[in-house]
């Protein structure tokens, strides 16, 4: 996987938060992208290099087009004849869908995330770029250098069909990555097992996972010497602190 690499160009979007990316084939570039290059759950930034940066997405779908396929004109040969058709290419394509999470932005030199939906339009021919490890870093901090995931929910909602397991694929992997620390990161590895729980044997919307994690999340903190008469306090502080985690 190479990062840093344009994928290809937005060609439409579906809503104000889907994209749609035109994959680069040897006819556009001499070095397209391999396989390896736009898996599902991969971070994508829509950007004009030096110019503008104008959201964060994720790959959520991949399209093959194929015009050839349930054709009903005549097949004369299987493989074309150049001399008699010299302007003939292929028109297969591979189309991405991208779903946009956030965008990055550079403060007096500082690089940091905003998370939620984009208010700009990203326009169309905008390339798209797989982004680097440094960068998904960036984007996963705020203004004051501290850890945000505050897309969960946005993601579950408009990540398509496979919303949950999209979701699940990058907690597990930036808990992984190691990102997060202390109680962000306990936090987040609790947030791991219980959407993988979640997915399996109760569909839910959203909101009601979300509340199903933080009812469940008494444990995501290490935990103080508490008199029994602060427990129930202490419960609730850890609620709350997982809810700001979600939505900071």
């Amino acid at each position: 996987m190479q990062f840093n690499r344009q994928l290809g160009k937005v060609v439409k979007s579906n809503t104000h938060c889907d994209y749609v990316v035109q994959l680069d084939d040897k006819i556009d570039v001499d070095d397209p992208p391999q396989a390896d290059d736009y898996g599902f759950g991969c971070f994508v930034k829509l950007e004009e290099p030096t110019v503008r940066n104008w959201a964060v997405g994720m790959i959520y779908n991949s399209q093959l087009m194929n015009p050839l396929f349930m054709s009903n004109g005549p097949r004369l040969s299987s493989e074309p004849d150049p001399l008699f058709t010299p302007d003939l290419i292929s028109e297969t394509r591979t189309l991405l869908g991208i779903v946009l999470i956030g965008a990055m932005v550079e403060d007096d030199g500082l690089l940091y995330g905003v998370h939620g939906i984009p208010r700009v339009v990203v326009p169309v021919n905008t390339p798209a770029f797989l982004m680097s490890s440094d960068e998904i870093y960036r984007f996963h901090l705020n203004r004051d250098q501290k850890p945000q995931f505050s897309y969960y929910s946005h993601l579950l909602r408009f990540g398509g069909s496979f919303a949950s397991q999209l979701t699940q694929q990058v907690l597990n992997e930036l808990s992984e990555s190691q990102l997060f620390s202390g109680a962000e990161q306990r936090a987040l590895e609790i947030l791991c097992k219980e959407l993988a729980w979640k997915i399996p044997w109760e569909p839910c919307d959203s909101h009601g996972l979300i509340l199903a994690l933080l009812s469940r999340s008494v444990n995501l903190f290490p935990s103080h010497a508490f008199s029994k008469e602060s427990t129930r306090v202490d419960s609730a502080f850890r609620v709350r602190q997982t809810h700001t985690f979600l939505n900071s």
